[in-house]
């Protein structure tokens, strides 16, 4: 489980945040294309990876999940769900956490709740 602290202290420096997408998944293992690099993450819970990536409706652009990472920290990957489309401008509420979800919850309707995942760079 990831705690609200947890988050705070990785998302809450935007300064280090960057966004991109999953382009490959093999079991835990997933491959984030961060400014046009690959980078390779593995989840801590394959499981909680999979339930996140089946959702029905997890935002995507170009066909590929989005996500969020702090490049200096990188313990957490976290994922956009709902809405499936992604807005023309992304908006991140850090201050706010959802322990049943163990998420970010998105600041408004249009924007993406963010979904947590413990990760490690490989």
């Amino acid at each position: 489980m990831v705690h609200p602290t947890h988050a705070r202290r990785e998302f809450g420096d935007t300064a280090n945040v960057r966004f991109g997408p999953i382009v490959a998944v093999d079991g835990a293992t997933m491959t984030i294309r961060l400014d046009g690099d690959p980078t390779r993450w593995e989840a801590a819970d394959a499981d909680r990876l999979a339930a996140i990536l089946g959702r029905d409706d997890l935002t995507r652009r170009d066909g590929h999940p989005v996500a969020m990472l702090n490049v200096e920290r990188a313990s957490l990957v976290a994922i956009a769900v709902g809405p499936a489309i992604l807005p023309g401008r992304l908006e991140v509420a850090f201050g706010v956490f959802s322990l049943a979800e163990e998420s970010l919850p998105g600041p408004s309707p249009d924007q993406p709740d963010w979904h947590l995942v413990r990760a490690t760079a490989i």
